[in-house]
């Protein structure tokens, strides 16, 4: 049963997702994870990008759970059928599928805002930024929960629990509330969501234990920086007309299938904490989804990257190679496609809808297959993350349009120098993007003309390729996908 678990898990991550019917240990295992996870349709993997950068698109509203591969590398491919898995397997297969758990409790929380039911984008700013940190606290213990009953209940390894997923590095948070006292399962979930809350009483806990001294800082640093990234994502969800139209359009229909019976009933603190106890109420009593769930997010994953691309060209950030811009009115009849399946969906049921999805499919491959062809990118994106890579260069946007890529000469040249290109053959090659490097970069020339050349020099496809999202890059057949407007981590 043990190896066949890990096989199950292992083969999980890499076939994104499809059915899980022969999961039988999994299944058996954890019932409603795995039901769940049958209702997902695709994963936001980790990858690299055209030009080589580490790509990490954490976003539940798209509906894909992001998973990083921890799989140390001469173990990233799957093994064949009649292959061991090892014990030097286990450590990376158990933090995958924890880490998996994570990132699916993110999107089943927001199950009332895809079903039209709730809609904390619309809520008070410090309402919605507290639904997210509660939301947080829960996805973090959920996964320690995971890690800890494949570590001990599964594998029996003494030494495999100490490498805690949920909290990364803070520890075992489950057997730090222990020792603080917190022993049953609802207390610890309850104590972990009033430390992400910054709730006052718990500066008293565990004061004499140094490990939950450390848990409690390391969660409080990680508040401080997500609520900056929060209330970003915030702004440009109601500013891109996620929050309202889209919401009108695609999710507020009456008699969408739904994932689980949780109900969240409004913004209040204690209302959101209920809501929290009851979705892991029901995934531990292996509730699954309702017939029809994993079309439901297949349209509408699909009309939110859709309606992120209008949202790009209606602001002038979607242009070819050439410069041209082009007119968001390019996506409406995908999207009205793609809002009738939803309609079919929610009255006729998935066969019927199933049909309307694949024709809407096709219509949304056509718009960025033509996109492709002309060479469109969108050439601005948003940071959400004050501790990114880009953003630590004093960067609050990636992309062109001047005075947008940074202030500081130093700013500039380390954003410049951070592109794993090839500099010496694009030196030598090319006369015209060595000049527009050399302008860029002269503190003598004036801040005009140091503009325009950092532009023309990030607009080449040499160096284009390392922080632009592509028209190539979308998939809407086969479930690829990336963030066109902005980036999280």
């Amino acid at each position: 049963m043990r190896d066949q678990l890990m096989r199950e898990i292992f083969e999980l991550r890499r076939s994104d997702l499809g059915s899980l019917a022969d999961a039988t240990q999994l299944h058996t295992r954890y019932p409603g994870l795995a039901r769940q996870l049958d209702g997902i349709d695709t994963l936001a993997k980790s990858h690299r990008s055209p030009g080589g950068r580490a790509i990490r698109e954490w976003n539940p509203i798209a509906q894909r759970p992001y998973l990083a591969f921890f799989m140390p590398a001469p173990y990233r491919e799957p093994p064949e059928a009649g292959d061991e898995i090892r014990y030097d397997h286990w450590p990376a297969i158990c933090q995958d599928f924890a880490e998996l758990g994570h990132e699916l409790l993110h999107i089943l929380a927001w199950e009332p805002f895809f079903v039209g039911e709730t809609n904390p984008l619309t809520w008070a700013d410090d309402a919605f930024i507290s639904y997210m940190h509660l939301s947080e606290a829960a996805c973090f213990f959920h996964s320690d929960v995971l890690y800890r009953d494949l570590t001990l209940g599964i594998l029996g390894d003494e030494r495999l629990r100490h490498r805690s997923v949920g909290f990364s590095t803070l520890c075992q948070s489950l057997e730090v509330l222990a020792a603080a006292g917190f022993e049953q399962p609802c207390e610890q979930l309850e104590r972990t969501m009033d430390m992400f809350a910054l709730e006052r009483a718990s500066l008293d806990w565990g004061a004499d234990l140094p490990a939950f001294e450390a848990m409690r800082a390391r969660i409080f640093r990680f508040v401080m920086l997500s609520q900056q990234v929060q209330a970003r994502l915030l702004v440009h969800m109601r500013s891109s007309g996620i929050a309202d139209e889209f919401y009108e359009r695609f999710c507020r229909i009456d008699g969408l299938p739904r994932a689980h019976e949780a109900a969240l009933a409004g913004p209040e603190e204690g209302s959101i904490r209920a809501y929290i106890h009851e979705l892991l109420a029901a995934l531990a009593r292996g509730v699954g989804p309702e017939p029809g769930v994993r079309v439901r997010r297949s349209a509408q994953a699909r009309a939110y990257y859709l309606w992120q691309l209008a949202h790009a060209a209606g602001r002038g950030l979607l242009a070819d190679a050439d410069g041209l811009e082009f007119e968001p009115g390019l996506f409406d009849p995908a999207l009205a496609a793609y809002a009738e399946t939803l309609v079919a969906l929610a009255r006729e049921g998935p066969d019927q809808a199933t049909a309307r999805l694949f024709a809407a499919n096709e219509l949304a491959q056509a718009v960025v297959d033509r996109l492709a062809a002309r060479g469109a990118y969108v050439s601005q994106r948003q940071l959400m993350l004050a501790d990114s890579d880009f953003e630590r260069l004093g960067l609050p946007m990636i992309g062109v349009t001047g005075g947008q890529l940074g202030e500081a000469p130093s700013a500039r040249h380390a954003w410049l120098m951070r592109c794993p290109i090839d500099w010496a053959g694009l030196m030598c090659s090319d006369g015209g993007l060595r000049e527009a490097l050399r302008v860029a970069l002269d503190e003598r020339c004036d801040d005009g003309h140091r503009h325009a050349a950092l532009d023309e020099f990030a607009r080449a496809p040499a160096v284009r390729s390392y922080w632009a999202v592509h028209a190539s890059e979308f998939d809407f057949i086969r479930g690829r996908f990336r963030e066109p407007c902005f980036e999280l981590i």
